[in-house]
């Protein structure tokens, strides 16, 4: 989805790195996918079958020129020291075909974490003053469950990370299990914050970009078939609760940090 412009003023970029804009475009976002995991490539069946479906409204990564200028277009861009050149920008949000907002960082990420649309990501949470831990995602694994409570539908996710810490500055000896199991906690409690958090913003605004309300269909046939029509303001109005669990299974050759002074 085009961000900040208009398609045909990304399709006529031309880049140092790559022959066609259109190249450019899918190694972009492929490469956001498994570096940071805030959107994932969506094939055209995708968004066809999003666009016809009444359980899942269609969301698309956004592509946007970064560093724009006049030369963009022209051959002197790859002459630039500071070239124009194409960046991922977000995660756009639809209702029924149209766009209504743009999710960005942990928000976007969130989206394809519940989806199980990525299987690695690096996590950074603080853990002190000035100091940062990075857990890398080795595997992510998402349920989905929905019910009926009196007359209302309840949605619940279950959420499983595995991962490995790639980088710390923080004072903590990763050679002590119970350090590991504290450092799993923390990033299990920053997860259950940004979840929920994306989630929200997609209540708001009506759109149902998670597919809870296919999974709605399929458990409980019949209250769909009755409230499907209803389905974005009952969506909008659900309680929604989550679980998540976090194992961290490799430290690497981070053990005991040291300072340097």
């Amino acid at each position: 989805m085009a961000r900040d412009g208009t398609a045909k003023k990304l399709l006529g970029v031309i880049e140092p790195f790559e022959v066609t804009p259109v190249k450019s475009i899918l190694s972009t976002t492929q490469n956001n996918q498994k570096m940071y995991g805030i959107v994932s490539n969506v094939q055209a069946y995708e968004v066809i079958s999003m666009l016809l479906s009444e359980g899942k409204d269609l969301s698309l990564p956004g592509i946007t020129i970064n560093k724009p200028s006049q030369k963009s277009e022209e051959a002197g861009n790859l002459e630039n020291t500071s070239p124009s050149a194409m960046e991922v920008k977000g995660l756009a949000m639809f209702r029924k075909g149209k766009l209504v907002r743009w999710l960005d960082g942990d928000e976007a990420r969130s989206v394809q974490l519940v989806t199980s649309k990525v299987k690695s990501t690096a996590l950074v949470f603080p853990c002190n003053i000035n100091s940062n831990i990075t857990v890398t995602t080795t595997g992510i694994k998402s349920q989905i469950k929905t019910k009926i409570r009196h007359g209302q539908p309840f949605i619940h996710t279950d959420l499983n990370v595995m991962g490995e810490i790639t980088e710390t500055s923080c004072q903590k000896d990763l050679s002590n299990p119970k350090v590991l199991k504290e450092l799993e906690k923390e990033v299990q409690n920053e997860l259950q914050k940004e979840i929920p958090k994306a989630i929200r913003m997609a209540q708001k605004e009506k759109a149902d970009i998670f597919g809870f309300g296919d999974s709605l269909s399929r458990t409980n046939p019949s209250y769909w078939r009755q409230h499907k029509q209803n389905w974005e303001n009952l969506f909008s109005s659900a309680k929604v609760s989550m679980n998540v669990n976090v194992s961290i299974v490799n430290t690497g050759m981070r053990t005991n940090p040291y300072e340097v002074n």
